[in-house]
């Protein structure tokens, strides 16, 4: 923080709280977090609502901290969900393609209905059923995916797996 002094300039560092908490507070980074996650808004989008709205003009790159920031602190409870999955009694699974800086890559979704339903999503390189693998390795029977993807049929088919998938019955 740099503060007017006759003749010079005086530099002081921020508190340890205020670097912190951010340039924004908790209320308006979750409405940031949701902006760019929930509404799939683009960063400039974002920055011009908060212009335009809030009369807080903010920099590109300050979005881009305040989403990374709401993004580190769901870290946990990704961890949880994925940590969940295999114990699943029903869930939904798909993936599709998309290029990413030239790279194919598969955006995984494994919906999880009912009561305490949630929804699970994981970017591989990989469309194999190695995914599946790697995130239901311990579960044995229950699933059912609504879907026509061979990665998925072939890890349903797996011995003692017990899936009930509704895109290969």
């Amino acid at each position: 923080m740099k503060t007017f002094a006759p003749a010079r300039w005086l530099a002081a560092p921020l508190p340890p709280e205020v670097r912190r908490a951010g340039l924004l507070g908790p209320r308006l980074t979750a409405l940031v977090a949701y902006q760019k996650g929930a509404c799939h808004m683009s960063v400039e989008t974002i920055r011009r609502f908060l212009a335009d709205v809030f009369r807080l003009p903010i920099s590109h790159g300050q979005v881009v901290k305040t989403v990374q920031k709401a993004a580190s602190a769901f870290g946990p409870c990704y961890g949880q969900l994925q940590g969940v999955l295999p114990q699943q009694a029903y869930m939904g699974i798909d993936e599709t393609g998309h290029p990413e800086r030239g790279r194919g890559l598969w955006s995984w979704c494994f919906h999880v209905p009912g009561q305490d339903r949630f929804t699970w999503f994981h970017i591989d390189d990989s469309r194999g059923s190695k995914v599946l693998q790697r995130y239901l390795a311990k579960r044995i029977g229950g699933s059912s995916a609504a879907t026509t993807s061979r990665p998925i049929g072939s890890f349903c088919a797996r011995p003692r797996c017990g899936c009930n998938c509704a895109g290969h019955t």
